[in-house]
């Protein structure tokens, strides 16, 4: 399944962050407060007990101005106000306009608009023009190649972590990259956390890595995993 199938884990620099297909609209205020809202509206009795529902924690309005940098970061083209469902925004505009309408996306928004529906085009991590962000990094035009979905991008158009900050990273000499690193152990002493154990996969050496913190970045499936 994971070289054959559609789901992608990615275990490259920059992970499935490489291959994603750059697509990027905010949260609900209900994804975060799943629970709550739903009492609020349906009443607490409206859900049998056995139902597993809980709040984030965190709220819409907690990760509203890390939404916004994030897209700063990644030069999101897009045009506010056009999505009737948009979320509440500090900042009006996008960092980019929203990317072409393609001949194919024209006629779905003639079918769509006749139908009685409110097309337009999806806010995206791919630069509409030379964007460069905080960090200075430079991302390029989008050349409408349609391969955004598996593959990294050979314009540099998509944002993806080796364009956005690990050149930024690499140039403050303070950060150590290792390549062909797969970690297989989180290391303990009691109950901290000291470090973890990886294997080097081309020579299949293993190292202990001492931190005094570790963050599980591995996404949902390798994260769990642990």
């Amino acid at each position: 399944m994971r070289q054959l199938g559609s789901f992608l884990l990615g275990d490259g620099l920059g992970g499935s962050g490489v291959h994603w297909n750059g697509m990027c609209s905010r949260w609900f205020p209900y994804d975060f407060q799943i629970k709550t809202l739903t009492e609020q509206r349906y009443g607490k009795n409206k859900l049998s007990a056995d139902y597993t529902l809980h709040d984030w924690g965190v709220t819409y309005d907690d990760l509203e101005k890390h939404y916004n940098r994030f897209e700063k970061l990644c030069g999101v083209s897009g045009a506010a106000g056009v999505d009737k469902f948009e979320r509440k925004r500090s900042t009006k505009e996008y960092p980019l306009p929203p990317l072409v309408k393609t001949p194919i996306m024209e006629k779905f928004e003639k079918a769509t608009k006749k139908l009685g529906y409110s097309p337009y085009i999806i806010t995206a991590a791919i630069a509409s023009d030379s964007y460069t962000n905080e960090y200075g990094c430079t991302l390029a035009p989008c050349q409408y190649c349609a391969y955004c979905e598996r593959f990294g991008c050979e314009y540099d158009a998509k944002a993806e972590p080796i364009n956005v900050t690990i050149p930024a990273t690499m140039q403050s000499g303070k950060f150590d990259l290792r390549c062909n690193a797969n970690v297989v152990e989180i290391v303990k002493q009691g109950n901290k956390v000291t470090g973890v154990k990886y294997t080097n996969t081309l020579t299949l050496e293993e190292f202990i890595q001492p931190a005094d913190m570790v963050v599980l970045g591995g996404y949902v499936i390798q994260t769990l995993a642990f």
